[in-house]
């Protein structure tokens, strides 16, 4: 009895040291990325000057948020894609279940056009709290543009259109009509 009891023992610590060895590389890569957005991204962009550190971030915004306003026109402004995608951002709100969590979308991504802006044209100057302030801002408009763009693409792979509806889809679609 012993012997089983040190063989179960043996063979429960090598799966242990297994299951850590290949989830260590997981582990350091969440590590790592945790660190980075919150620690390293923020001190990176206070050291940098105001303006460039407000463009950057609306730069980030411009290319999380472009799949979501859709295709890009000629000589685009700033205040024209942040129509695009609040307008895009509101009709996810009527699809989604995330409504109370997409609501202030609106208000950030006006906030930091209106920053960005400011840096290009305005005469006064951009401090360190507006990229502070800019950069929290960021921090949850990201994930929230993030979800949408996840919500885009579940709406496509899940509810096909008529037009795109495979074979099957239609198949189930008629049974459901005739049975009805």
């Amino acid at each position: 009895a012993p012997a089983d009891e040190t063989a179960t023992r043996l063979l429960n610590q090598f799966r242990l040291e297994t299951l850590l060895y290949w989830l260590s590389p997981f582990a350091i890569l969440l590590v790592g990325l945790v660190l980075y957005f919150t620690l390293v991204e923020r001190w990176i962009y206070l050291r940098l000057a105001p303006a460039i550190a407000v463009e950057r971030i609306y730069r980030r915004l411009y290319r999380v948020g472009r799949p979501l306003a859709g295709e890009r026109t000629r000589a685009e402004t700033a205040y024209e894609f942040m129509g695009k995608l609040i307008d895009k951002i509101n009709a996810i709100r009527e699809q989604s279940r995330y409504t109370n969590y997409l609501a202030r979308t609106r208000q950030d991504v006006e906030y930091l056009t209106d920053l960005y802006q400011d840096t290009l044209f305005a005469h006064h100057t951009i401090n360190k709290d507006d990229v502070s302030t800019a950069l929290n801002l960021w921090k949850h408009l990201r994930t929230r543009l993030m979800m949408a763009r996840l919500h885009v693409i579940a709406r496509k792979l899940f509810a096909p259109t008529k037009q795109s509806a495979s074979p099957i889809h239609k198949k189930i679609a008629s049974s459901f009509r005739s049975s009805q």
